[in-house]
């Protein structure tokens, strides 16, 4: 690239008669092998979550049940006892209402006879009442035994009463679903914003750059140098536009579905320590070294970041950097969902 030229190598020639060109590749090191050893052991883990998350639900649907199981059991009990304890309290009632009408009925003889042996003194002179006041009194006798007769079975309760039936309070499944889902999605969203832009992909890159200087723009006076710069691109993905919307959480088949939005290029880092300089290769007539003003070596730096981003915004390295975001957000998010039901899994998916 010549001074004062664009940053991809075009441009008029002018003074200074240097020519930058700079090629950029993706390359791999400790770092690379770290992070797919991660992702490898992320997908690994997605698996035996899945697995755990069906056995947790299989315990689960096994204790209730045993629970539906062990209820029935206390309801038939329950309803023998109540019916044992009405059969006995219909005998009790049977018995005191027995005992009523004979003490009715011998309230009624005893009086009919009181009132004919009054009538039959009240004849001869010896008795003092008359027999309509005998009559009288023996009638009101008759009259209670009777109304105790009908009025038994609301005494019957008054005096013994019975237990009321315990009614087990059980909480709706619908309430139950409605807080694990709300829980859930506060739990993530909790997350979401502390980590807003959540690192999901590192990429390392080289540029070779080729700085070729020329006398007078004569090829027989030329001299060419390459530096060779690395540096790495860090991916990140925006959590903090994740919202409720963005959650779905299936409570019949336990499954929790974060949408996400593509990774982005968030920064690129340059390892200045790392640069390397090929020795000078000179033409016929080509002394020296490759010198460059301060103009020109920011046009280097330029052509520098400009090839590393070309390389890191390709279609292919996005394809990568998305890959790994879904295993990224999941490693992180899992363990949340987990810790509010272990019995849910996790699904990410972009937005």
């Amino acid at each position: 690239m010549r001074s004062g030229d664009t940053a991809n190598g075009e441009g008029p020639n002018m003074s200074g008669d240097v020519n930058i060109s700079s090629t950029g590749k993706r390359v791999s090191g400790k770092k690379s092998e770290e992070q797919a050893k991660r992702l490898k052991d992320v997908e690994e883990k997605r698996a035996a979550d899945k697995q755990a998350a069906s056995e947790a639900r299989e315990q689960r649907r096994e204790a209730e049940q045993a629970a539906e199981e062990e209820r029935l059991a206390r309801e038939k009990e329950s309803a023998a006892a109540k019916a044992e304890a009405d059969a006995r309290a219909e005998a009790a009632a049977d018995v005191q209402r027995e005992a009523i009408e004979k003490v009715g009925a011998a309230a009624l003889s005893i009086g009919g006879a009181v009132v004919g042996s009054a009538a039959e003194s009240a004849k001869k002179g010896e008795l003092k009442i008359s027999p309509k006041t005998a009559f009288f009194a023996v009638a009101a006798i008759a009259i209670v035994a009777l109304l105790l007769f009908i009025a038994w079975p609301r005494l019957s309760a008054i005096l013994f009463p019975q237990p009321e039936p315990t009614v087990a309070v059980e909480l709706s499944e619908s309430a139950v679903m409605g807080n694990v889902k709300a829980e859930i999605g506060e739990a993530i969203l909790g997350e979401a914003r502390q980590k807003r832009d959540l690192v999901v992909w590192e990429q390392d890159v080289q540029v070779d750059s080729e700085i070729s200087q020329a006398l007078a723009n004569i090829p027989v006076f030329s001299k060419t140098k390459v530096v060779r710069s690395f540096g790495t691109g860090v991916f990140t993905v925006d959590m903090g536009v994740v919202d409720e919307n963005a959650i779905d959480v299936d409570e019949q088949a336990h499954a929790v579905t974060v949408r996400i939005p593509h990774a982005r290029l968030q920064y690129i880092t340059k390892d200045l320590e790392k640069t390397e300089f090929e020795d000078t290769q000179h033409a016929i007539l080509g002394f020296g070294d490759v010198k460059l003003t301060q103009e020109q070596q920011n046009l280097l730096e330029r052509s520098i970041e400009d090839a590393m981003r070309n390389e890191l915004e390709s279609d292919e390295c996005f394809a990568d950097a998305d890959q790994a975001a879904l295993l990224v957000v999941y490693d992180v998010y899992q363990p949340i969902v987990a810790q509010v039901d272990d019995s849910y899994t996790l699904e990410v998916a972009f937005a």
